[in-house]
């Protein structure tokens, strides 16, 4: 108990850290309040990502009751891409769609996952190379997610090629019966967020009724209150898995509208308490993808500490490979000069 406490303060300091010095790290002046807004969207990522990491470094310890902050975090995750895609469907449509989701999204993966086999893996064959990059069977750590998002693409994807609202939602629901009857339970939980960022990206009044809503965060506050309780209930637990498993998905989505709800609150109230979570966001993917290798192999305070420091070390490091090509390309561009204009002596 004490890891947790040193771990939950830990976290607590860094946050108020970034607080005190958001003024010199980040445009606090700049920040969009507005609903569902860029900046939003980033804080929910920076709070899915934290309490994603809150959930592994628990399980450490043996605390098994911080393991729906992992599904929690999940969701915001898929509810903010399904949300992304289809306002940007609905302005550029689907051109340059699998472009864009190879550059900004897999193609990180593979450059992670081709280094964890040089330095990290072992005992690696080609086959499980092949299976891994291809997404069919992934050695990384937490790879099931990026197995449960490009599913979710190839869904959304086919489901707007027919240009028709019905038969886009027909396919994504029909692919998430399909996930919550053969998928495993990570993919049960989650068989609702995508759908649900999809639809209110897509339904103009539902994101109104959205926009700084009391009552929505209250009640669902309460809803996932109790569907938690539920979930301990040994009738329940025994029971049918489907409904089990449904139980959870619906609590998942109830701690989603509460975590929309409660950053869309303080954005509009009190805007600096979401700036820490906007800068986390801005490295939230490249901390998923890193931070499992960095999972401690035995508890102590030094672990704890080694863990957080390379995860947000090496996460930050990578977010700067844009400035890092830019910087290559104009060494590059430098000596191309040079070599077409030489220097006399």
């Amino acid at each position: 108990m004490k890891y947790l406490f040193f771990t939950m303060t830990l976290l607590s300091c860094g946050y108020l850290l970034l607080i005190l010095f958001s003024r010199y790290i980040y445009d606090t002046r700049g920040t969009d309040v507005n609903s569902f807004s860029k900046e939003i969207m980033n804080a929910l990522k920076g709070f899915a990502i934290t309490i994603i990491m809150t959930a592994h470094i628990a399980n450490l310890f043996g605390i098994r009751y911080l393991n729906p902050l992992g599904a929690w975090g999940v969701a915001i995750f898929l509810f903010c891409s399904g949300y992304g895609l289809e306002k940007s469907a609905k302005i550029k449509g689907l051109k340059g769609f699998w472009k864009k989701r190879i550059k900004k999204v897999y193609l990180l993966y593979f450059i992670i996952e081709i280094f964890a086999f040089i330095f990290i893996y072992d005992n690696i064959t080609g086959l499980e190379i092949v299976l891994d990059l291809s997404l069919i069977s992934t050695r990384h750590p937490f790879g099931w997610y990026m197995q449960c998002l490009f599913m979710y693409y190839i869904a959304f994807y086919v489901g707007h090629i027919f240009r028709n609202n019905k038969i886009k939602y027909f396919i994504i629901i029909l692919f998430s019966i399909f996930l919550f009857i053969f998928g495993d339970g990570l993919f049960k939980q989650q068989i609702l967020s995508f759908l649900l960022g999809v639809l209110i990206a897509d339904k103009s009044s539902i994101e109104k009724r959205l926009q700084n809503n009391s009552i929505v965060f209250v009640t669902s506050i309460l809803m996932a209150v109790l569907l938690l309780v539920l979930k301990q209930m040994p009738v329940l637990r025994m029971s049918n898995e489907f409904i089990y498993r449904f139980i959870e998905a619906l609590d998942t989505v109830f701690m989603l509208f509460m975590s929309i709800e409660l950053f869309n609150i303080l954005a509009k109230r009190c805007v600096i308490f979401i700036i820490p979570f906007i800068i986390i966001g801005n490295i939230s993917y490249e901390i998923y993808l890193v931070h499992g290798f960095f999972m401690p192999t035995e508890v102590s305070i030094l672990s704890i500490l080694r863990f957080y420091f390379l995860t947000f070390l090496t996460a930050t490091l990578i977010n700067q490979r844009k400035a890092v090509n830019r910087i290559l390309k104009y060494f590059r561009r430098g000596k191309n000069e040079n070599k077409i204009n030489p220097e006399k002596d």
